[in-house]
Parts: structure tokens; C-alpha cells; sequence
């Protein structure tokens, strides 16, 4: 029976990124930015179901649609080689004051080839020295993310409620051991939730 997971919030930080981690994308796949008329295109590749459509109608509305210009210059498809796209992700600046990794994903049928590998690698390696430190937001029940982003140097950060979120790190960490190979739980680290992390996003919905 496969391991359930409720829909627990933990947030990552990359103080400084592990570049033996980094990797080229598999050969036949290449980076590119998302133009304005693939806009449906991105909302589909990070929908769940055709009901998370609106979810992220909304979230572009309220997070990107006031700087759509910069929006389509930070949004990275990885697409294959008759351009399709198959995954997506980008640096955000949330609140106007962190930096911020906004929706890596890659389609299911894509998945474990090494795009995301390729595609986060990509998307880090284009930051400069200023923007890290670096946060995320993800869930236990994407653990295989959650490795792949400690392999890349981000820890799991503990504290209070980032903005309207809680913070569900130890309620998260059983299902993560359970569900995660011993070896790479144990290699994952916890860091404080820094100050500047809380006080921009004090009070604040949801920007990462």
C-alpha cells in the first residue's frame, strides 16, 4: 500500500549552491524561456487536475501579473527537441526582498531522466552572488524533490509560519524517513528560518 501524506508545508534554503550537483540537461533537451502566448502552456505543465487551472489563474493574477514583462524573462522551459515543453522553473524575487525558486516540474512521463537535475541546475547557475540566499516552498509528499534539492545544498528550514503558511517541519520529517531511502534522510540538514525570510513574508499570502 502506498505511503499517504497529507498536505504538510516545509520550506528549504540554499545558502550557497553545491556545484557537484549541477549537471547538463540530457542530450535532446535544451532551456528556453516561456514566451507570453505559451502562458496557458505553463499553467497546464504545473496543474495537478484541470480544477488546479483556476488555482493558478489566480496565483498568476495576484504574484506575476503586476511585472508580466519580468514574469516572461525569468520563466525556463525545458523542452524537448521538437521544442515542446516538458518541464518548467524559475528565480522569483518574492515580496520584492528574497529570492525565491517558483515551480520546478517536470511531466510525469519525463520524469527520472535528469531533466530536473538539468533544468535546476540551469536555473541556479544564472543567479548571481546577490541572490542567495535562495528559498522554496514544497511538501513532504514531494520527497523525491526534497532530495534533489539537499543534493543541491538547501536545508530544511524550522520556525514559525512563513507568512499565511505553517511551518510543518516536524510533522513532516516522520513521513519523510518513511518514505525517503535512510541514507539521503539522513543526509538532509535543518537550518533557523532566518529573520529576513519572516519579516518579509509576516502577514503577507503566499509569493513562493
Amino acid at each position: 500500500m502506498a505511503l499517504e501524506i497529507p498536505a504538510l508545508n516545509l520550506f528549504m534554503m540554499c545558502p550557497k549552491p553545491r556545484r557537484e550537483a549541477f549537471r547538463q540537461l540530457p542530450q535532446g533537451y535544451h532551456a528556453r524561456l516561456c514566451r507570453p502566448e505559451e502562458l496557458c502552456c505553463w499553467k497546464e505543465l504545473n496543474s495537478i487536475n484541470p480544477e488546479s487551472i483556476g488555482f493558478l489563474d489566480d496565483y498568476f493574477q495576484r504574484v506575476y501579473a503586476k511585472e508580466k514583462e519580468l514574469f516572461f524573462q525569468k520563466c525556463t522551459f525545458v523542452c524537448d527537441e521538437k521544442d515542446r515543453p516538458v518541464g518548467t522553473c524559475f528565480l522569483w524575487r518574492a515580496y520584492g526582498k528574497i529570492t525565491t525558486l517558483h515551480w520546478l516540474k517536470v511531466l510525469p512521463e519525463y520524469e527520472g531522466q535528469g531533466i530536473g537535475r538539468g533544468l535546476l541546475s540551469h536555473v541556479l547557475s544564472q543567479a548571481g552572488e546577490g541572490e542567495f540566499p535562495i528559498y522554496l516552498h514544497t511538501h513532504p509528499s514531494c520527497y523525491r524533490a526534497v532530495h534533489l534539492y539537499q543534493e543541491f545544498g538547501f536545508k530544511l528550514l524550522s520556525g514559525p509560519a512563513v507568512g499565511a503558511r505553517t511551518n510543518d517541519l516536524e510533522e513532516s520529517l516522520p513521513y519523510l524517513r518513511e518514505a525517503m531511502p535512510e541514507e539521503s534522510f539522513q543526509r538532509l540538514e535543518v537550518a533557523e528560518a532566518p529573520a529576513e525570510l519572516l519579516q518579509a513574508a509576516e502577514g503577507r499570502p503566499e509569493e513562493f
